[in-house]
């Protein structure tokens, strides 16, 4: 599947600035080339699609050397409900299945389920009070090529659970957020990698420029807990100041600052920067270009103490009013501590035609490669891909 115009894609995401994993998955913005207008009933809308993709591969195990080629058909039917029985609250729900068959069993097929519900209140009990809560779940058999942080052809629920409260007062903003995770490996054999975090995050900003310019600060704490290995247990800490904003065709965000992870059972902490910047630029109506490179301190279940480089950059062309073409490429270098030094990167082009307001034909091509110093868990992917996206 394609590594950034896929559908699904999972990313364990602890902290937003800060160790998003390396798999960069981006679905371009469908709000004005594929608008969902949904069936509307009163507070009510329901806005079914249904994604169809053929995926091409020459290496469909992931093998270091040359592997089998295969045929991956994926058939992704969903549903998402709003409510909004006032102007000030709103309820989305969304959920959806997938269907992964491998023509040639070369591996192994899988199901896939994700399910979403947020629930937003603007203004509850005083004015400049926002409160939002919600629970994302995913369950799948396999991940991205390029994902760092998850065991690879293993089926795996994931759960996030949260709650975030934000009170604007004047040109100040006050957030606070609390999440509760697991992640859990079905297998008896990988669930030496199943755990859970608790984490917590207060940020404070301050409209200098009122949407132009915002300075920012943030603290976050996250409890990692193993559920096999309770040595391994660690708390992360993690302090970010930065600014961000809007100038003329240009959006942008950059922070710095470092984090560090305590264990819990032993005397040992590591600790290492965090730099991060995030640009979104549009010299044309027609054109956009995205980038984001961070430089980071960042301690994994799968992976232990690393510093990450990462760098992900997107060009999206509208060529017609009915159609676009994009260019992508993503590269992540992981500095581990204590185990193998690797290096992942991947290049795409693809193309979407819009038929007609709900539906559209894609095709893209990807090409990933991951190495390492010995040569372990390294491989070279090249995958071509067809399909079509049906959204009402």
């Amino acid at each position: 599947m394609s590594v950034f115009f896929r559908r699904i894609c999972f990313t364990v995401c602890f902290l937003p600035l800060l160790a998003c994993r390396v798999s960069h998955c981006v679905e371009l913005d469908d709000s004005e080339f594929f608008p969902r207008r949904g069936i509307v009933l009163d507070n009510i809308s329901l806005s079914p699609s249904m994604i169809y993709d053929t995926t091409f591969t020459d290496n469909a195990t992931r093998s270091r050397h040359s592997g089998p080629d295969d045929v991956l058909e994926e058939f992704l039917p969903s549903m998402r409900m709003q409510y909004h029985p006032n102007d000030r609250d709103s309820l989305l729900m969304d959920y959806e299945f997938g269907w992964h068959d491998y023509a040639e069993d070369k591996a192994k097929d899988y199901l896939s389920h994700r399910a979403n519900a947020e629930f937003n209140a603007r203004d509850f009990l005083t004015q400049g009070f926002n409160l939002s809560a919600g629970d994302n779940y995913y369950q799948s058999g396999n991940t991205s090529a390029l994902e760092n942080q998850l065991l690879s052809f293993v089926r795996y629920s994931y759960d996030q659970a949260y709650l975030r409260a934000q009170y604007k007062r004047n040109r100040f903003i006050f957030t606070g957020r609390y999440a509760f995770a697991f992640t859990d490996y079905f297998s008896r054999a990988s669930d030496f990698a199943d755990y859970t975090t608790h984490s917590g995050k207060l940020e404070v900003a301050y409209d200098y420029m009122p949407k132009r310019l915002q300075l920012f600060g943030s603290y976050e704490i996250i409890r990692t807990l193993r559920d096999n290995q309770a040595n391994e247990d660690f708390d992360t800490h993690a302090v970010l100041a930065g600014v961000r904003g809007t100038y003329s065709k240009l959006t942008y965000s950059f922070a710095g600052g470092f984090t560090q992870d305590d264990f819990l059972e032993r005397n040992e902490q590591n600790a290492g920067p965090a730099l991060q910047a995030t640009l979104t630029y549009k010299p044309h109506k027609r054109i956009t270009v995205d980038l984001d490179a961070s430089r980071r301190f960042n301690a994994g279940v799968i992976t232990g103490a690393e510093v990450d480089t990462n760098l992900f950059v997107q060009t999206s062309v509208l060529v017609t009013a009915h159609s676009r073409a994009f260019l992508a490429y993503t590269r992540n270098d992981s500095n581990r501590f204590h185990f193998i030094d690797q290096v992942s990167q991947a290049f795409e082009v693809g193309y979407e035609y819009r038929i007609a307001r709900y539906l559209s034909l894609l095709a893209s091509y990807t090409h990933t490669e991951r190495s390492t110093e010995t040569g372990v868990d390294s491989f070279i992917l090249n995958e071509g891909r067809v399909g079509f996206k049906f959204k009402w």
